[in-house]
């Protein structure tokens, strides 16, 4: 599968309004090609394309693809056509995040998972990479005060505990 087959499915949508099915999704989530992924990521985020997978997608098949994605992008720490720079992917995922939060119909177990993801990643990663997730997801997550308390554990964590006080301290000094 190549990204041109993806941008092919999704555009018969338009132009014939033929549905995509979500195995041919599913197959092109677990594509090796970053740019397969980018292509599909792009469509799938998008609700006037989404709403055209067939049978729909389910949360966990987003849950485990968009932090995926989000990850090997922030990785890359590079930015092209085709594939998400680490500021829009870090952006988009902050996004995703807080539209999750604000929906009543999301379970508690389901942000905790999240939050663990953000929570590893920091971990394993570099001091570069360490701070892009703090300036470019943590901090506006934290603009929130609500999801800045659901946060809160990391402070007594010895290497979150430095994400949330950078993040915290950006918060601080808004108007």
């Amino acid at each position: 599968m190549t990204a041109d087959d993806v941008s092919r499915a999704f555009a018969r949508v338009e132009t014939s309004g033929e549905l995509v099915s979500a195995a041919f999704v599913r197959l092109a989530m677990e594509s090796r090609d970053i740019y397969v992924q980018a292509t599909l990521y792009d469509h799938i985020m998008d609700a006037r394309y989404a709403r055209k997978i067939v049978p729909s997608l389910e949360l966990s098949d987003y849950l485990t693809f968009v932090p995926s994605f989000t990850k090997r992008c922030m990785q890359m720490q590079s930015s092209n056509e085709a594939i998400e720079g680490q500021e829009l992917v870090g952006y988009e995922f902050m996004r995703w995040f807080v539209s999750l939060y604000e929906d009543k119909s999301i379970s508690r177990e389901t942000l905790v998972r999240l939050k663990r993801w953000l929570a590893d990643f920091y971990r394993e990663s570099d001091a570069e990479l360490r701070v892009s997730l703090v300036n470019i997801i943590l901090e506006h997550l934290f603009e929130n005060k609500k999801i800045r308390r659901f946060f809160s554990d990391w402070k007594t964590d010895p290497i979150l505990s430095q994400a949330y006080e950078a993040a915290e301290m950006w918060i601080k000094g808004l108007p």
